[in-house]
């Protein structure tokens, strides 16, 4: 696959939205799509999801990319070195994390370069946001 270079054009950015699991969440979270599609019509938007989440959203119009990361990578680090170099090689702009856990910032930190944003929750490893926001409230 023929990834395009990082966004030069604002109206075009290079986006990755992390929802890793919970199918009904998941599916939920797909309504970002339309927003986002919206806004900048001719964005590149990838999602990451875990292999077994992954094939809900193959398929989607709204999505130029489903990355699928196995649940195994969660637990080797040379896993996660492997997904940091192909995330940061995607140079995305904006990385959405839009779950609230631990793991999905994780996730969304090794998007190196990019702007992360998500949501404020208990969890640890909120600081690996550049911008965090409530969930459930006004923006």
């Amino acid at each position: 696959m023929t990834v395009p270079p990082r966004a030069r054009d604002p109206e075009a950015p290079r986006i990755l939205i992390v929802r890793l699991s919970a199918m009904g969440d998941l599916v939920f979270a797909t309504s970002l799509l339309d927003g986002l599609r919206r806004r900048w019509p001719g964005a590149w938007i990838a999602w990451l999801a875990h292999t077994s989440f992954a094939p809900l959203l193959q398929g989607d119009p709204r999505l130029n990319e489903v990355i699928a990361l196995p649940r195994s990578a969660l637990r080797s680090p040379a896993a996660l070195w492997r997904l940091r170099r192909e995330l940061k090689s995607r140079r995305f702009d904006w990385a959405i994390e839009a779950q609230g856990l631990a793991k999905s910032y994780l996730m969304t930190a090794l998007a190196s370069g990019a702007t992360r944003i998500g949501f404020t929750s208990r969890e640890p490893l909120q600081f690996l946001l550049d911008h965090a926001f409530p969930k459930g409230g006004d923006i």
